[in-house]
């Protein structure tokens, strides 16, 4: 039986089954060649004298052509209309001029059917050559996947004859009982520990489980690692010292060179040691824990907070590694030792993608720690830390990104709308922004995108002041594009106290309102523009002093 389910009978196939068999043993033997590629012809419009061809890829010459022939009895002298197919299908394949030319038959070839086969060659620069019976087995003993799938069916026969047709594996549940079957014998191994087995491409992967909390105690099972710390770069001898004081969240991973043993120590059925093996280490993650941050005077009164989750990445023979991610794109780094003694501590800030009003939470609490505010760590409600701590600073952060967080944040107050802290921005964007804060502030600014206007002298809009030197006073709704959010400012007013006003007379009879005019600024003094209903002092609304817009490291903009 063993015969029948690792070899095939070429001669038994039939030719359907003898066709896909060979062509999937061809396009496996050449689908890894350099700059190659093998595909398998169908016959169906003339396959030309081409079953299989492996063609180069930059220039698409043939260099193998393999022609398949069916001929379980061979083509002896006495099979003449076999030989004048071979000689055909030659004759056609060598339109294509290949370099190699490979008769396929199911046996091998007679003495007198290799010197027939080597003699279509003539003085044609071609290498001509056969392939039967003994190299197809070669070539299936090189491909398993292929020899499992050609002896499928014999093995369903033989399981069939002793009754163990499931085995075969024939159908969804078939699988999915061996599976069941397999998991039942692996949980029977041990009371106290299982193996989690899976395989993804061919790579069969164990994982270590433990059934009950104590499984470490009443049935120890230790890993042994010895590492040659010469083969390891420096910076990864530092993370190998730091994981196993710590642990760690990253994965670290150790060349075969630099691990010189591996073994799993403990009861037999876990028992191994393996050598030349690449380790990949990485510590477990506990469940995530509400956290609080706060930053506190001497006296322990409160200044700051911010809220947010932690959790143990990584437990080593020092200490434990906590990771914590607050609100505001704050992120600390934890390493906790045994003991009770002094916790180090690594913060790092991201506010990019941030809402405005938490990541001016966070620069807030940076500015208390600052000015010299100790700092209190509390995870589930219980102190972890306390005192001052390394800390990146609010000086990390340039004016320009203060500026542009704490205007985004006043606007979300202004407009009740989030705005996320963008990671770039052109600069009529920024000022955008900036112009919309300081009037939301009840600020008065200057404009110098307005020009020359036309405007119809209505309710909403007066012209006063001297016929040589008038004013005007215009009150209307202002539309801004704050990150791809337009807002409305209502009843903003527009003024400039000294213009150069024309008549459209040609629309001033039509103006049902008023007189149609055409202004424009004087000796080059802007618009200025504010919200009458948002100035908190008792300006004269004509005269308004403007403030600069001042944006932080911008070139020069009012």
């Amino acid at each position: 039986m063993t015969n029948v389910l690792t070899s095939v009978s070429w001669d038994q196939l039939g030719q359907p089954a003898f066709d896909r068999l060979v062509e999937a043993i061809l396009v496996q033997k050449h689908t890894n060649d350099a700059g190659c590629t093998v595909e398998a012809i169908d016959g169906r419009g003339g396959d030309g004298g081409i079953d299989v061809d492996v063609r180069r890829d930059h220039d698409d010459h043939v260099l193998v052509i393999y022609q398949l022939k069916y001929f379980p009895e061979g083509f002896s002298s006495l099979f003449r209309v076999r030989r004048k197919q071979i000689e055909k299908s030659f004759r056609r394949a060598m339109e294509s001029a290949p370099e190699r030319w490979v008769l396929v038959t199911p046996g091998n070839p007679t003495v007198e059917e290799r010197k027939f086969v080597r003699s279509l060659k003539g003085k044609l620069p071609v290498e001509v050559a056969l392939m039967g019976r003994a190299k197809l087995d070669v070539e299936l003993a090189r491909h398993p996947s292929i020899l499992r799938y050609a002896t499928h069916a014999a093995t369903q026969d033989a399981l069939r004859a002793v009754g163990l047709m499931h085995a075969a594996l024939n159908t969804a549940e078939d699988l999915d009982n061996a599976v069941n079957t397999l998991a039942e014998r692996i949980s029977a191994r041990s009371l106290y520990w299982t193996n989690d087995v899976s395989m993804i491409g061919g790579r069969v992967t164990h994982t270590l489980r433990a059934l009950r909390a104590d499984a470490q105690e009443k049935e120890p099972i230790n890993i042994g690692v010895e590492v040659d710390f010469t083969q390891l770069p420096d910076v990864t001898q530092q993370r190998l010292t730091n994981f196993l004081d710590f642990g760690g969240s990253e994965e670290l991973v150790l060349p075969p060179e630099a691990v010189t043993r591996f073994a799993v120590e403990g009861p037999s059925w876990a028992a191994r040691e393996e050598s030349n093996v690449s380790l990949r280490m990485r510590s477990y993650r506990s469940r995530s824990q509400p956290i609080e941050l706060r930053a506190v005077t001497n006296s322990g009164s409160r200044v700051a907070t911010l809220n947010g989750t932690a959790a143990v990445t990584g437990r080593g023979q020092q200490g434990r590694t906590l990771e914590a991610t607050l609100r505001g794109g704050l992120n600390m780094v934890l390493l906790v030792p045994h003991g009770g003694a002094e916790v180090q501590t690594n913060l790092s800030v991201d506010i990019v993608g941030v809402e405005a009003i938490d990541a001016r939470r966070t620069l807030r609490f940076l500015d208390a720690m600052d000015r010299g505010n100790a700092v209190e760590l509390y995870v589930a409600n219980k102190r972890l830390l306390g005192g001052t701590i390394a800390q990146v600073g609010s000086s990390t952060i340039d004016k320009y990104t203060r500026q542009l967080v704490d205007d985004l944040a006043r606007l979300s107050e202004h407009f009740d709308m989030p705005w996320q802290i963008p990671d770039s921005m052109t600069w009529d964007q920024r000022r955008e922004i900036r112009a919309a804060r300081l009037l939301a502030d009840g600020l008065c600014i200057e404009e110098p995108a307005y020009g020359a206007m036309r405007m119809n002298v209505d309710s909403r809009s007066e012209l006063y002041g001297a016929t040589a030197a008038p004013g005007v006073a215009i009150e209307t709704d202002l539309t801004f594009l704050i990150l791809g959010q337009v807002v409305e400012l209502p009843d903003v007013r527009i003024f400039n106290t000294d213009l150069l006003v024309s008549t459209d007379s040609a629309r001033a009879t039509h103006a049902a309102d008023g007189r149609d005019v055409i202004i424009a600024a004087r000796n080059g003094q802007p618009f200025r523009v504010y919200v009458p209903a948002l100035v908190t002092t008792d300006p004269d609304t004509t005269l308004m002093t403007p403030v600069p817009l001042a944006i932080e490291g911008a070139p020069d903009m009012r």
